[in-house]
């Protein structure tokens, strides 16, 4: 529900599977003091980090408002160039 959310509103994030990834395991109950599902962090351009257990669609569109995603250089949206025979 999360992922397809976030998705839907083009919002860049990385997904770790914690099941597979012990490390990630690890790193959530030491962040969030549990094994809950999803666990989140926003982490904003002032070095602060919002963390959030489940998932509460008004406290996340409350922290991502201001989200503007990556805009793609000029060089990224040129098309590629042909090369003649």
């Amino acid at each position: 529900m999360l992922k397809g959310w976030l998705e839907g509103k083009k919002i860049e994030f990385t997904e770790y599977l914690v099941d597979y990834n012990r490390i990630a395991a690890d790193n959530m109950v030491r962040l969030s003091g549990q094994m809950s599902v999803p666990f989140s962090t926003i982490e904003y351009a002032d070095g602060s980090t919002e963390k959030i257990v489940g998932f509460d669609r008004g406290r996340f569109e409350s922290a991502l408002k201001d989200y503007k995603p990556e805009q793609p250089t000029a060089e990224e949206t040129k098309p590629p160039r042909r090369l003649k025979k």
